[in-house]
């Protein structure tokens, strides 16, 4: 991958400025306090709108191009061993158009008796791309489509726990459950098959190689479940952790396996300070 403080020229003559700093415009409310004797609430709502908005890594050499000059300096000296008709493949971030990102985040916690607290956690994103306007073709393939936005990002998150301590004794159990999303960045694909969406010169499939990486599918579309307790005998303490307790196919990173159930126990004694 190259900077691209300076531009670059392809073998056409389009030229592909060099960047300028994102700017950005905020609004957020939000409220935190308590409602009532038990009820704490924490809940925020934010609209921000970018402009000269920063693109993820993406190859510039599109349409049989190649990229022939960094500033005013041959692709062949930048790179040696570049042919002197450029290369086919530089990989590089790109400013284009106005987005606006919206979304919401709420969180509850109660206390439902003495020493027992319930939470529960949301988060809804979304996002607004001008699909007409030419300026937010951030990949430069003469469309505006999900290549040029990937939010990377689910529109939808919840959580659920219960936590309790009380004398010697602790313990929780928390869900988490996250909305099936498309994650497209540079060479690197997890998406839902598309076959009207072309990404890095392949239609996109699950379950087979898109461009020059495999596509396992989107990520998220999991609830999964992590319990705990433990004990206090005197100086010595003992718990049991159990991630992802049903099994469920939880992957949240792209070209990464999926976590499965975890079981953990631990020991931990508390020795006098010299």
């Amino acid at each position: 991958m190259l900077g691209n403080s300076v531009g670059y020229t392809l073998s056409d003559g389009t030229k592909i400025p060099g960047l300028k700093v994102e700017t950005i415009q905020t609004v957020e409310v939000g409220y935190k306090g308590t409602l009532g004797e038990r009820l704490f609430v924490d809940a925020n709502a934010y609209y921000n709108t970018s402009e000269n908005f920063l693109s993820p890594s993406i190859n510039i050499a599109t349409g049989g191009r190649t990229v022939t000059h960094r500033g005013d300096v041959p692709m062949s000296q930048v790179v040696p061993g570049t042919p002197a008709t450029g290369s086919a493949l530089v990989l590089t971030y790109l400013n284009f158009g106005k987005v606006a990102t919206y979304g919401a985040d709420v969180s509850f916690n109660y206390s439902v008796a003495a020493g027992l607290l319930a939470t529960l956690n949301y988060s809804w994103f979304s996002y607004d791309l001008d699909n007409s306007d030419t300026a937010n073709d951030g990949n430069r393939d003469g469309k505006v489509n999900e290549n040029d936005l990937p939010i990377n990002t689910p529109t939808h998150k919840l959580g659920l726990g219960l936590n309790y301590s009380k004398g010697k004794f602790f313990s929780s159990i928390f869900g988490r459950w996250v909305q099936a999303y498309d994650f497209f960045s540079g060479i690197n694909v997890a998406a839902k098959t598309n076959p009207d969406l072309i990404y890095a010169g392949s239609p996109v499939y699950e379950n087979r190689q898109v461009g020059r990486n495999f596509n396992f599918g989107p990520l998220g579309g999991f609830f999964n479940v992590d319990l705990s307790a433990g004990y206090r005998f005197g100086k010595l303490t003992v718990a049991a952790q159990a991630v992802n307790l049903f099994g469920s196919e939880v992957r949240e990173f792209v070209a990464s396996p999926s976590i499965s159930r975890l079981l953990s126990l631990e020991v931990k004694v508390d020795l006098p300070k010299k």
